[in-house]
C-alpha cells in the first residue's frame, strides 16, 4: 500500500511540474501572435499563461460578469468547464478586470503572465475589448462549436495597450437587397464586437425590399416588404415586376424585434444607424402606396436592378413629407442613434420636371 501512495504521490507531482513546465518553457514568437485590429502596442515576454477548469474570473463590481460571458461559454463549449466569477482575488490562476480612470475611453491595458492576466480599463467597453484580444490569442480551436480535447489553452505572456484609432469603426449591411433573418443580425453584432467595431449601419430601405415595420402604413410590409422569386437569375437579367403580381422573396422585421436588436448591440459597444432612403430607391414604398410618386401610377416591387430610378418620392405633395415624417418618428421610436442615413443618391428626376405638383412648388409665392 505504502508502494502505491508513493507512486500515486509521483504522478501528481510530475504532472504538477509537466504543467509548469509546459508554461514557463512555450515561448511565443510575434507570428504566433493574430489580433485583429493590431493593437497599437504590443511587448512580448517569455512564458505562458494556460487556462484550466480551476481559473477563475474576478470583477470589480457585478455589472462586469456579463462580460466574461463570451470566454466563459466558449470553454464550457469545448470543455465542459464551469468556470467561476468572482470578486475576490484568489493566490494566482485568474484574470482580473481592473478600473483605471486614466485610460482613454474604449482603451484597455492587458498584462499576462505566467499566473494571471490583468485587463485594465475606464469601463466596460475596454474590459470588453481586452476580453475579444484574449479570445484572439488563444489558440483557434476555441472557436470550436465541439468537444476540445487534448489541448493546452495557452496565451503568451506580454503586455498590450491598445485605443481605437477611428471613433468611428462601422460595417453597412444591405438587408433590402438580400435578406437576413434577425438572428443572422445577432451574429453579425457579436462579429462586430470581436473586431473592436462600434456601429452598424442597417440599410433597411431600396427599391427591392422595404424591412421595417411601420405602424401606420402597414402595406409597406406587407407588399413593400416582398418581391417576386427571381433569385435564380442575375441580378440584371431579371425582368420588370408586374403591379398585381404577389411577392414571395423577402422578410422584414418588427419593431420589437429592432428594439430587441439595438438593445443586444448597446451590451456590445455597437450603434445601429438605420437607413431609410429618399427620395429614390424607394420603389417598395411606391409599390405600396403609389400615390407618393409623381405619376401615381401603380408599379410592383422590382426583383433586380433599377435604372434609371424615376420612380422617386413626389417633392410637391404635402402628402408625401407627412408621410415621411411619420415615417421617421416610428424609426426615432426604434433607433435612439445620433443619425438617421437617408440615402439621397441616385435620384432621377425625369417625373419632377413634368409633375403639375413639383412644378407649383417652384413658382414664388405671394
Amino acid at each position: 500500500m505504502e508502494k502505491i501512495n508513493k507512486l500515486l504521490m509521483l504522478v501528481i507531482i510530475t504532472t504538477i511540474f509537466s504543467c509548469n513546465n509546459n508554461q514557463e518553457n512555450k515561448n511565443f514568437t510575434e507570428s504566433d501572435i493574430a489580433i485583429i485590429p493590431k493593437p497599437a502596442k504590443l511587448q512580448l515576454d517569455k512564458g505562458a499563461f494556460q487556462f484550466d477548469k480551476n481559473t477563475q474570473f474576478i470583477v470589480a463590481n457585478s455589472s462586469q460578469k456579463e462580460i466574461y460571458r463570451v470566454l466563459i461559454d466558449k470553454f464550457k463549449n469545448i470543455s465542459s468547464w464551469n468556470l467561476e466569477v468572482s470578486e475576490k482575488v484568489p493566490k494566482d490562476n485568474f484574470v482580473q478586470f481592473i478600473i483605471d480612470d486614466n485610460i482613454e475611453d474604449e482603451g484597455y491595458k492587458l498584462v499576462v503572465n505566467s499566473t494571471n492576466v490583468t485587463i485594465s480599463s475606464k469601463g466596460n467597453t475596454g474590459f470588453m475589448y481586452g476580453i475579444e484580444t484574449l479570445r484572439q490569442l488563444l489558440p483557434v480551436e476555441i472557436e470550436s462549436e465541439n468537444a476540445v480535447s487534448g489541448k493546452d489553452w495557452l496565451i503568451p505572456n506580454l503586455t498590450i495597450e491598445d485605443k481605437p484609432r477611428y471613433k468611428y469603426r462601422g460595417l453597412m449591411l444591405d438587408v433590402s437587397r438580400h435578406f437576413f433573418e434577425i438572428d443572422y443580425l445577432m451574429k453579425t453584432i457579436d462579429r462586430l464586437a470581436m473586431l473592436k467595431m462600434n456601429v452598424l449601419h442597417l440599410h433597411l430601405v431600396d427599391d427591392q425590399g422595404w424591412r421595417i415595420e411601420i405602424k401606420k402604413y402597414p402595406k409597406l410590409t406587407e407588399v413593400g416588404a416582398w418581391r417576386v422569386d427571381q433569385e435564380d437569375k442575375h441580378w440584371d437579367g431579371r425582368r420588370k415586376t408586374l403591379p398585381n403580381e404577389k411577392g414571395t422573396y423577402g422578410g422584414f422585421y418588427t419593431q420589437k424585434q429592432l428594439k430587441d436588436l439595438v438593445a443586444y448591440a448597446a451590451t456590445k459597444n455597437i450603434e445601429i444607424i438605420p437607413e431609410i432612403e429618399m427620395p429614390a430607391h424607394v420603389s417598395s414604398a411606391i409599390a405600396a402606396y403609389p400615390e407618393l410618386s409623381c405619376l401615381e401610377k401603380p408599379i410592383g416591387v422590382p426583383s433586380g436592378g433599377v435604372w434609371p430610378i424615376t420612380d422617386i418620392y413626389c417633392a410637391g405633395k404635402e402628402h408625401t413629407f407627412e408621410f415621411l415624417e411619420n415615417v421617421l418618428l416610428e424609426v426615432m421610436g426604434i433607433f435612439p442613434s445620433k443619425y438617421i442615413h437617408v440615402g439621397g443618391d441616385e435620384a432621377t428626376k425625369t417625373n419632377w420636371a413634368k409633375c403639375a405638383d413639383c412644378k407649383k412648388e417652384k413658382e414664388p409665392k405671394v
